[in-house]
């Protein structure tokens, strides 16, 4: 049995603030046969995460709750900071779809357009699509290329730059989904 020397037993407070009142004895399911941690496994913040996600995910006023409730919801909110940290993840679903509405368009604008990959979005200025599907992906592009202020992107740039920033989201926030 593991002994956590941080905590005073039987006192009711919460000694070393990890979360846990009177957590004197207890086992380390991630240790090594040395003694040590496992690293490359998940740690406590992503479980306390994950287990109580659906439950507080979408709360808006703490003072409904529960008074257990509260307190399991600030454990959870610690939690939620050190495995999702500053990761927008509204911002990364949003890409995620972005980028599936791109590879579906990709063969569409291809096939609309009798050209393959590295379609310049300036050329879809100019270009009356006949689906809407197509409509909704030339709009989302020249979005893009507006905020970018280039219009010569290709549609293979604009993908490739949109998978490497959820690529990097995902990195960051890699214990959230």
């Amino acid at each position: 049995m593991w002994h956590n020397p941080g905590e005073i037993p039987g006192n009711g407070i919460d000694d070393d603030k990890n979360g846990y009142v009177d957590d004197v004895y207890g086992w380390n399911f991630l240790g090594g046969r040395d003694g040590k941690n496992v690293k490359e496994d998940s740690y406590e913040a992503a479980r306390v995460y994950h287990a109580s996600k659906d439950k507080f995910e979408n709360v808006t006023d703490p003072s409904t709750l529960s008074k257990e409730d509260q307190e399991n919801y600030a454990i959870w909110l610690r939690a939620k900071q050190d495995v999702v940290g500053e990761v927008d993840l509204s911002l990364l679903e949003k890409y995620q779809q972005i980028e599936k509405d791109m590879i579906a368009g990709d063969s569409i604008i291809q096939l609309d357009l009798k050209k393959k990959k590295n379609i310049i979005v300036r050329i879809l200025k100019v270009t009356i699509p006949l689906r809407s599907r197509l409509e909704k992906l030339k709009q989302t592009m020249t979005y893009i290329c507006s905020l970018n202020k280039n219009n010569d992107i290709t549609n293979a740039q604009i993908l490739e730059d949109l998978q490497g920033e959820i690529r990097k989201m995902e990195s960051a926030g890699k214990s959230a989904s």
